[in-house]
């Protein structure tokens, strides 16, 4: 695991659950970790999440620069306004 920071994101709260969401913000920045899970725990990672999450790619900061990455977001229309604590 490592760090990254993802720029032009916000983490916000996905609309009726305790459970995050990114959304994009011009000017937003979120921390996070870039891991390389392997196919079976991408598989797990599917099942957890749920048909309404999608993984999309993104671009991500990490310790040695840009990295192509992926995370899980939902619609746009799902996501809530609010900032995920």
């Amino acid at each position: 695991m490592r760090p990254a920071v993802l720029n032009g994101f916000r983490r916000v709260v996905f609309r009726g659950t305790p459970y995050p969401t990114l959304v994009p913000s011009p000017h937003g920045q979120v921390e996070g970790a870039l891991i390389r899970p392997a196919a079976s725990a991408v598989a797990a990672l599917r099942r957890y999440e749920g048909a309404c999450y999608r993984l999309i790619p993104i671009r991500v900061h990490g310790p040695r620069g840009p990295v192509l990455a992926r995370a899980w977001v939902v619609p746009r229309r799902m996501a809530g306004e609010r900032d995920w604590p």
